[in-house]
């Protein structure tokens, strides 16, 4: 014990209950009302109208494991509301799952995982949807998609090799 300092043993403090809550992919019942909640959230928030979700998506939402928990949920759907129709929302959640189920490309859960890696991997995330959206738009120019995210037409080859988008996909 130091002196003048209280000694609580098991970190304890007086006063304060410990509460014991699962994670979320043993709860996915609470999946459709957190879901809703952090969209009308961010609708408010980014000044954004984002329809409610379909009820295949919710039930995408429902079948995946969750191992980011709840925080991982929420920056899903912030995403889904900052990028409106450029959401690929169901995309993404099958793309998690393929990652998911395969046992090299085991998605690592928030405390295997740095703060700055996350940010990271959020930023390729973003930045190879909105890479996406513009060769979609311009019709897979890579030299037009260059000139409008204002980069240089090597650093956007760059970072869609990185990205592992070789070319035009053949539904598109």
């Amino acid at each position: 014990m130091l002196a003048g300092q209280l000694f609580l043993p098991d970190d304890r403090a007086p006063g304060v209950s410990i509460i014991s809550v699962p994670p979320l992919r043993d709860r996915s019942d609470d999946i459709p009302g957190l879901a809703e909640y952090f969209r009308l959230r961010f609708m408010e928030q980014y000044r954004r109208d984002t329809p409610p979700l379909s009820d295949t998506t919710m039930a995408r939402l429902m079948a995946y494991g969750w191992p980011g928990n709840v925080l991982e949920l929420e920056n899903l759907l912030k995403r889904h509301v900052v990028l409106g129709e450029r959401s690929h929302l169901l995309d993404e959640l099958e793309a998690r799952m393929r990652l998911a189920t395969s046992s090299a490309g085991r998605t690592p859960t928030l405390a295997e995982t740095s703060l700055r890696e996350i940010g990271r991997r959020a930023a390729r995330e973003a930045e190879t949807a909105a890479m996406l959206e513009t060769l979609k738009q311009v019709n897979w120019n890579r030299a037009e998609a260059a000139r409008v995210l204002k980069v240089s037409y090597k650093t956007l080859l760059n970072k869609l090799t990185r990205a592992g988008i070789a070319g035009k996909p053949n539904g598109s």
